[in-house]
């Protein structure tokens, strides 16, 4: 599917945090904590831009990331454009680190001094801490306002296409607010290292329409 001819409108590491524990917003559900602006109808619509381009299997792999979540009943519906995007989708050589995939996250915080009011930070990156609190991202932080993914080649180059798109697929569900999926009975692209599919399952348009009620409502999956 080519995204840029669309018309609708519409810091995490992903692979790379192996103890990290994600915030349970609800029983057995796996999110970051926040969430993108959401209008509660159908469809939310995220562009992204990728800039992989000089590397053939990684753009095709964050292509195709985006058009298996934009192909689960959710209102997920990630657009490739070549301007100004919400999520930049990219990749590096980092051969010091053992990462596939990290995603970050950007909002706007809110920080007041009784003494001298409230100042506003804009799109400040969102600490680690933050993902893990009990209370989330708290009251202080907005929406997201821009985030971006980057898969590392050092790591992946030796992989096969099939984990490529495995990896682009699960940093795009860390982008759009799901966290990871740790549950040994629960089937999800959430869950990290390799898998056997690399589309979302059942579990993720479960936690998907959760964090954004949309017209339907996905049943448990696990």
């Amino acid at each position: 599917m080519t995204f840029g001819s669309r018309a609708r409108r519409l810091a995490v590491a992903g692979l790379m945090l192996l103890a990290a524990a994600a915030l349970p917003l609800s029983a057995s559900a796996h999110f970051l904590g926040g969430s993108w602006a959401y209008s509660g109808t159908f469809l939310l619509p995220l562009s992204y831009q990728n800039q992989a381009g000089g590397f053939a299997a990684y753009s095709s792999a964050i292509t195709q990331g985006a058009s298996n979540w934009f192909a689960t009943p959710t209102p997920s519906d990630l657009y490739s454009t070549g301007g100004s995007a919400n999520i930049i989708a990219n990749t590096v050589w980092d051969n010091g680190s053992s990462y596939w995939g990290v995603t970050h996250l950007y909002a706007n915080e809110q920080v007041c001094f009784f003494w001298f009011g409230c100042i506003t930070f804009f799109n400040q990156e969102i600490p680690y801490g933050a993902y893990t609190s009990p209370t989330g991202l708290g009251s202080g932080w907005s929406n997201y306002t821009s985030g971006s993914i980057t898969l590392n080649r050092a790591t992946l180059d030796s992989e096969t296409d099939f984990i490529k798109i495995k990896v682009a697929t699960h940093e795009l569900g860390h982008v759009q607010g799901l966290g990871h999926a740790y549950s040994p009975n629960c089937t999800s692209i959430m869950q990290q290292g390799y898998l056997s599919f690399n589309r979302p399952q059942a579990h993720d348009s479960y936690d998907f329409d959760l964090l954004y009620p949309g017209s339907w409502s996905a049943p448990f999956a696990c």
